[in-house]
């Protein structure tokens, strides 16, 4: 199965938050997302946004995301891109 990592974009501020990998139509799929997430969703449909993907990488091998910089293991859930070192807050401001 190939895998790829995509990036959710806010379209009234053009600000990215969030970072993820995925398959199939994960970057797609807005159910079973963390809080901040769900709460940028409701902020921009009720202000006639919307959350535009786009992807990093495709055709990655899962191996790809046994580990990485950070030591997360692949099975662990992502750290939001807002609370990485050196990311700003901005993007998850209503």
């Amino acid at each position: 199965m190939k895998y790829y990592v995509y990036e959710h974009w806010r379209t009234d501020t053009d600000l990215c938050f969030y970072v993820g990998k995925g398959c199939g139509n994960r970057a797609y799929s807005m159910t079973k997302r963390w809080t901040n997430h769900k709460a940028v969703q409701k902020y921009l449909s009720d202000n006639g946004f919307a959350i535009e993907v786009r992807m990093v990488q495709t055709g990655l091998l899962r191996q790809c995301f046994a580990s990485s910089a950070s030591g997360r293991k692949s099975d662990e859930a992502p750290e939001p891109a807002s609370q990485r070192p050196g990311r700003s807050r901005d993007a998850l401001r209503l």
